[in-house]
């Protein structure tokens, strides 16, 4: 859904799901993976990392403030219960950290980071 935002399709449908599902940007995730590895844990270890929690269509609202010549259109789907009530529980006690990028700023990022893949090739 970003990248066509980003692409400048005029219509850019979205699964209309109104749970929350987990927006954990990549270098949060990858920054507990490493904190994990230096940390000493105990054997079986089992940590849940989450992210903003957030419906789809926020991401879909923010997406079309910022590229407005774009529309996104909801789309009904029928959906299980999922998993994404995880959190954080012990986290930040045991590894110092946990996930702070939010949706919006996770977006920028990845585009910000597409914009200058792009940009590297021409």
């Amino acid at each position: 859904m970003i990248e066509r935002f980003a692409a400048g399709e005029p219509i850019v449908p979205y699964p209309d799901i109104a749970e929350p599902m987990d927006w954990t940007y990549v270098g949060d995730a990858a920054e507990v993976l490493l904190r994990a590895l230096d940390c000493p844990l105990p054997p079986y270890s089992a940590f849940n990392v989450a992210g903003d929690r957030r419906p789809i269509r926020d991401a879909a609202t923010y997406l079309a403030r910022r590229f407005p010549h774009v529309s996104p259109r909801p789309v009904p789907v029928a959906t299980p219960p999922s998993g994404w009530g995880l959190r954080n529980d012990g986290l930040m006690c045991a590894l110092g950290f946990a996930p702070q990028i939010g949706l919006e700023e996770g977006i920028d990022r990845m585009l910000n980071a597409s914009s200058r893949r792009s940009g590297a090739s021409e």
